[in-house]
């Protein structure tokens, strides 16, 4: 037996309800004690920190993606995707790994999802010729895609891939949850959509982080490409710069303390 045959027989079945909307999925429990007990890598087998906001977002708002072409990129598992799923004019899960992919397909059919299907995906790669064969969308998501081993030039070739896929309707977007765990790598993620032209705001969701403690800690960045002229300078927003900029040391405290902004306690950053 191979070790992708493996990693399959060591998942389970789990029900996952957010909102209204129950799905199944084939996942691992957690990835501690098994991602290094296989060959292959297990990113893609787990539930992470930020697929339960954008989950619980796409459930409470379904009415603004019932007619929609949603293409989610690393979809992992596919719970996100599979939520979309129950509601999308047409849902697209990608992904680059052959493993994933085949667990992307048992999901789809777990929840009989007749008008979603799983697609490889390479971010930067041969982005023009998936077009051609399955459009673009008018929304493109990501839960929780952005880590702080995740090179710059991932990142960049993740900006590539959004800007080609996206319709060229003015209301298309980019749906991004993010966790900030490394305030640099936050810094080189904000710092490249803004480069590549992309306006940005992070949506309210405080009504789900009330209700859904899972929640909390995570942001849900809207990315879109300016139709007039370049990209507001959202950079110099607070709540951006909180996450962005260091905190300044307390020139009143005699042990030289740090004052954290808004939401620090959120960043480790020995991580």
């Amino acid at each position: 037996m191979s070790s992708d045959d493996e990693v399959c027989t060591d998942a389970v079945i789990r029900e996952f309800t957010y909102g209204e909307i129950v799905i199944k999925a084939k996942c691992y429990e957690s990835w501690r004690g098994n991602i290094l007990s296989h060959d292959t890598d297990l990113t893609g087998f787990m539930i992470w920190p930020g697929t339960h906001l954008l989950a619980h977002y796409l459930a409470r708002n379904k009415d603004r993606f019932t007619n929609a072409k949603i293409l989610e990129v690393g979809s992992g598992m596919g719970v996100t995707g599979l939520i979309a799923g129950h509601f999308g004019q047409r849902t697209v899960l990608t992904d680059r790994e052959d493993t994933v992919l085949a667990l992307l397909e048992e999901n789809i059919q777990l929840n009989n999802l007749q008008q979603t299907i799983s697609v490889f995906l390479e971010w930067g790669t041969e982005v023009e010729g998936f077009v051609d064969r399955n459009g673009r969308f008018d929304v493109v998501m990501g839960a929780d895609i952005i880590y702080p081993t995740t090179q710059t030039t991932v990142m960049q070739m993740l900006f590539d891939t959004v800007k080609i896929l996206l319709s060229p309707l003015a209301s298309a977007y980019f749906l991004c949850s993010y966790v900030p765990r490394v305030r640099e790598t936050t810094k080189t993620f904000l710092t490249l959509a803004h480069s590549n032209g992309l306006d940005c705001e992070i949506l309210p969701t405080d009504d789900i982080s009330a209700d859904e403690p899972l929640t909390k800690g995570t942001y849900l960045f809207k990315f879109t490409i300016p139709t007039n002229g370049g990209p507001q300078n959202w950079l110099e927003g607070e709540v951006f710069q909180s996450l962005i900029v260091p905190p300044r040391r307390n020139s009143s405290s005699s042990e030289g303390e740090w004052v954290p902004p808004a939401e620090d306690g959120l960043f480790d950053e020995n991580i």
